[in-house]
């Protein structure tokens, strides 16, 4: 009896420490360990000086998600898209959140399970914290964005050519990442792609009053679209784009 009451004291006393030592997730050479056990794999890209974008895969080499994070005026702005359950969502974190701290999160809220997203994991987390969903591309169509993204880091330092003193620039798809931004009251569909409604692409929305971080490919179309996905209003994705901004109307561009 007195070596139980000995043990349940000890266990009240260490408790604390041993909750503190689980669920501990460390990034080294892009292996990310929890617990010190290999984990999953983080490569990261820097788009620039304040975007961050990260491919997770699991240990069998399966992309499971792309988070994106943008620093700006002292929050995180971050996008989570998962391929695997055809789900994406967006929302703002508090400055200093960092990739380890998103990911012990998804460890502790059960997203990653059995090294995959859990779609019921997911959901819960964004349910309770009333989170808005977005539906993501097909699996096809997510690879061949994903592909053309990392492709991007190896066509970025791509230059022009003269050819008969005349110069030429190569035409490339090039990955760019800027702010949208929503000056409406209401909630704005939008598309980003080749054609609206009947070229390959994206369809999200964005919530009124409120910003978000946003990707494409230089060339590419950002179109204001109605409940059908008929554009109402179009701009072209260029190199270099920081933002794009919704006018109060919802219906164009500007602030």
């Amino acid at each position: 009896m007195k070596y139980l009451f000995k043990k349940a004291i000890l266990l009240l006393i260490f408790a604390p420490f041993l909750l503190n030592a689980q669920n501990k997730v460390t990034i080294e050479k892009s292996i990310a360990t929890l617990d010190g056990k290999q984990w999953l794999y983080v490569l990261e890209t820097k788009i620039s000086p304040t975007i961050n974008y990260e491919v997770i895969k699991n240990l069998a080499g399966e992309v499971i998600a792309q988070l994106t994070f943008s620093k700006m005026s002292g929050v995180i702005s971050f996008k989570g898209e998962f391929k695997t359950v055809a789900l994406s969502y967006s929302i703002s974190y508090p400055e200093g959140t960092t990739i380890q701290t998103i990911l012990e999160s998804y460890n502790k809220n059960q997203i990653i399970v059995n090294d995959n997203i859990s779609a019921a994991g997911l959901e819960k987390y964004c349910l309770d914290r009333k989170i808005p969903m977005q539906k993501m591309l097909s699996n096809e169509e997510w690879a061949a964005k994903q592909k053309a993204m990392e492709d991007a880091a190896a066509k970025a330092e791509v230059k022009p050519k003269s050819t008969n003193n005349k110069s030429q620039t190569i035409e490339s798809s090039i990955y760019v990442s800027f702010t949208l931004v929503n000056n409406s009251t209401n909630k704005v569909r939008y598309y980003i792609g080749k054609e609206p409604k009947y070229g390959s692409g994206s369809t999200n929305s964005i919530g009124g009053n409120t910003q978000t971080s946003e990707h494409g490919t230089i060339g590419e179309k950002f179109c204001i679209v109605d409940e059908h996905d008929n554009p109402i209003s179009c701009n072209t994705i260029t190199e270099g784009m920081g933002k794009i901004e919704i006018n109060k109307g919802g219906n164009g561009f500007g602030n």
